[in-house]
């Protein structure tokens, strides 16, 4: 048992048919006010479209310059178009810093002298490192040409553009929502929230599903019917080609211009309805011997995404950023128990500051916890991360909207609160990028060299990946551009040389970290009888916990909490984390505490929190994206416990 973090395989998800009124990005249980975008924002990017298939912004321009000609002779499409993988939108939000004014470039005022839009590129298979033109990179020479439509060579490609624009808009909402500071003189404590439209967010969730389609090496592995994950497939595939006309290259860009041309509500209805049809061994293996005779059954997977995904903003923790490389769309996070397996979490890196995330169903808050679900859930690398329910509006008022009838109302708002991730888990999203990095073609491409580097830095610690080797010339490289002496950057040989997705965890050091530490020394001053030590470190603590539960009065919730204690093994990372939250914890009570053992202080209160007040402990927790406790199994009471503690929430939830 254990994560599996690689590149998206050609898989349907499958149904999960235990949670059937959680709709993937509808039902809502919060009601505060949020911190958002502006409804002209909103309207703005309402009104900016209509069509989501073959739209008149393309063909009606050339109409209408044509209409008082005579008839012209067809050219033929010019040769050789370069198509990008990655739209050009998203990889100027990685621009190298200094260089966001083309007219600056224009005039040589660069510090890359020739080059429009300069982004870092790291070459893994070479491990070579450039500063290239966005124009000339992470694109393919005709991606999208139909040699069988000479007329309109490139009819795909300028669909495509028509989706790109519509997601443009709406990723230019979300960057723009994250940028814009809220009202005020000093920074709120009110969390930001991404608000906008069904009707767009359809448009997105189509672009996102469709970057991941056409992702670099995926076309070549999806339809091929001599792959080895496709060959219960194969007569599937033989079937659909033979039907349609189609060479084996020319699946994939037909299939495409499919997902293009038709609704995301019908693609869903689509998906759904071949899915219906799947016999058992079909729904177990996906598209392994599926029934050549289901019509649409290409459309299952598209279907699996909408259906058993919604979609959650994290933003970068603060000094850190994400990368993204040629295949990183779409990456997925796994974990699985005997012939289970849950995909957690699909990955899509918009720019250093923002990631959008579509999670698993399971993952929202206001689902009852299932128990197996729960035990595999937490060998997930990121497990304890933030997931925040979508929020639901309809003319000002919260609604709550079922998953069968979400595209009938294209005018709800959708709101997404964007959470910003720990330094661990930021780092954590750039090891699933990295650790699925191409060995032949792979490409990382990043904003802030020294944010890169810490990057690297933590990953070499990573031992769930073994190709940290990979990434020595470019440690060497951004010593060089940061001015930094050395670097922490280690290449630790792999335990297990055989597997690239064993459990994510921290290497076994000679040293414990700070956390362990000071944890030690809490226990061994609590077991301390000396009156010295009681002075000194107990009797401010014990005033100082007594204040605190003047403050925070107990709820129901904190009544017969589950067993859990503290963790042990917190990374010196997350370790820095947890006590600046705690110390501003105490300043926010309007308390202080004694300059003596300071950390020993923080990590008692944290500790009597989860003991006396754990409805506060795991709003904390939550709020800050930490992993502070671990649960305990080894009472004998712990079914009973268990099933009080799912009660308890579910009645928590049905009160929100």
């Amino acid at each position: 048992m254990g994560p599996k973090n690689r590149k998206p395989r050609a898989k349907a998800p499958v149904t999960d048919t235990t949670v059937t009124a959680a709709a993937s990005d509808t039902t809502t249980i919060a009601t505060t006010a949020p911190n958002a975008a502006t409804n002209a924002d909103t309207n703005a990017i309402t009104d900016a479209g209509t069509g989501e298939g073959v739209s008149t912004g393309v063909s009606t321009r050339a109409g209408a310059n044509a209409s008082n000609r005579g008839p012209k002779a067809k050219a033929k499409p010019k040769a050789g178009q370069y198509h990008h993988i990655i739209p050009r939108f998203i990889l100027r939000k990685f621009i190298i810093e200094g260089h966001k004014n083309p007219e600056a470039n224009r005039r040589g005022k660069s510090a890359a002298p020739g080059l429009t839009d300069p982004i870092n590129c790291y070459h893994v298979s070479s491990g070579t490192f450039s500063i290239s033109s966005l124009n000339n990179s992470y694109g393919v020479t005709d991606l999208y040409i139909n040699i069988k439509n000479p007329d309109n060579a490139y009819e795909v490609e300028k669909k495509l553009s028509v989706l790109e624009s519509h997601a443009a808009q709406a990723i230019g909402l979300l960057l723009k929502t994250v940028e814009s500071p809220p009202p005020g003189d000093f920074p709120s404590e009110e969390p930001q929230y991404f608000r906008i439209k069904r009707k767009f967010l359809n448009y997105l969730r189509k672009f996102m599903f469709i970057m991941y389609f056409r992702n670099d090496g995926f076309g070549a592995q999806h339809f091929n019917e001599h792959h080895p994950d496709n060959s219960g497939g194969a007569a599937w595939i033989r079937a659909f080609r033979q039907k349609n006309n189609l060479e084996p290259s020319e699946m994939w860009l037909h299939v495409l211009e499919h997902y293009l041309d038709t609704p995301h509500v019908e693609l869903v209805k689509q998906g759904q309805k071949a899915n219906d049809q799947l016999d058992s061994g079909g729904r177990a293996g996906s598209r392994r011997g599926i029934d050549p005779n289901i019509q649409d059954a290409e459309m299952i997977q598209y279907w699996g995404e909408a259906n058993n995904f919604f979609l959650a903003v994290w933003e970068a923790a603060d000094c850190e950023e994400f990368i993204i490389s040629n295949n990183s769309f779409g990456l997925w996070e796994s974990v699985s128990l005997g012939d289970k397996m849950y995909q957690l979490h699909r990955f899509y890196v918009i720019s250093p500051r923002i990631a959008i995330v579509l999670c698993l169903v399971r993952l929202r808050p206001d689902i009852p916890p299932i128990p197996e679900f729960e035990l595999m859930y937490r060998e997930s690398i990121f497990w304890g991360a933030p997931h925040r329910s979508p929020r639901v509006s309809k003319d000002g008022q919260i609604v709550g909207r079922e998953v069968g009838v979400a595209g009938s109302y294209e005018e709800d708002i959708m709101e997404y609160e964007i959470v910003k991730l720990s330094t661990e888990f930021t780092h954590r999203v750039n090891a699933i990028i990295m650790g699925n990095a191409r060995i032949d073609t792979g490409t990382i491409t990043f904003r802030t060299p020294a944010a890169m580097l810490r990057t690297l830095e933590a990953y070499s610690r990573n031992m769930g990946y073994d190709n940290q080797k990979l990434y020595e010339p470019l440690v060497e490289q951004l010593l060089k551009m940061t001015g930094a002496s050395s670097s922490t950057f280690r290449v630790i040989p792999n335990p297990n040389p055989t597997s690239r997705t064993h459990a994510l965890k921290p290497p076994k050091a000679g040293l414990p970290s700070f956390w362990e530490i000071n944890l030690e020394m809490l226990d061994r001053m609590e077991e301390d009888k000396n009156d010295e030590i009681s002075a000194i470190f107990k009797t401010p603590l014990k005033r100082l916990i007594e204040q605190i539960a003047l403050k925070i009065s107990r709820t129901p919730y904190d009544i017969n909490p589950k067993p859990a204690r503290l963790r042990r093994n917190i990374s010196d990372e997350s370790c820095v984390d947890i006590f600046a939250m705690v110390k501003g914890f105490i300043k926010f009570l309007g308390l202080g505490m004694s300059p003596l053992f300071p950390e020993c202080t923080m990590i008692a209160v944290l500790r009597w929190l989860l003991a006396e007040r754990r409805n506060m402990f795991e709003i904390l927790e939550r709020k800050f994206s930490l992993m502070m406790m671990e649960w305990v199994y080894d009472e004998p009471d712990r079914e009973k416990r268990e099933e009080e503690y799912r009660i308890q929430r579910a009645k928590m939830f049905q009160k929100g």
